[in-house]
């Protein structure tokens, strides 16, 4: 069973900024969904909810300000994240964000639709993004 989401969104940032805020795995800080983030190792880390729930990443692939692409799962799904990173300008940057989550039971599937909206997800990760490159 699987949902696909995908956001384009253009950041007023340098994109070397975007990159280092997005891929920094020791600040979490600035996002309002997560309690923290717990580092594995290079390529693996667990990102816990202020909800309660947790995801574990692995990450599969890393351009320098470019692209940064991760596997990811928890207890009702398994995915993939793909997020591009595109200079506009020196202080403008454009994001493309998808992912696509396989829900591992049906019953999950039909309910994410109404507790899991990917669209507001991603959303709020990037108004989240937007304040933190604000205030920096």
């Amino acid at each position: 069973m699987k949902r696909v989401s995908k956001i384009e969104w253009e950041m007023g940032s340098n994109i070397k900024k975007v990159w280092e805020t997005v891929t920094n795995l020791d600040d979490c800080d600035w996002r309002s969904d997560l309690s923290k983030i717990e580092k594995i190792n290079e390529q693996k880390f667990i990102e816990h909810f202020k909800s309660g729930g947790q995801t574990t990443f692995v990450i599969t692939d890393k351009e320098f300000c470019k692209k940064y692409c991760f596997d990811m799962e928890n207890k009702f799904f398994i995915g993939t994240w793909t997020g591009i990173f595109i200079k506009l300008d020196t202080q403008k940057t454009k994001l493309i964000f998808s992912e696509e989550l396989n829900i591992k039971n049906p019953f999950i599937w039909a309910l994410s639709f109404l507790v899991m909206n990917l669209k507001r997800i991603q959303k709020e990760y990037m108004q989240d993004l937007e304040r933190k490159l604000s205030h920096d």
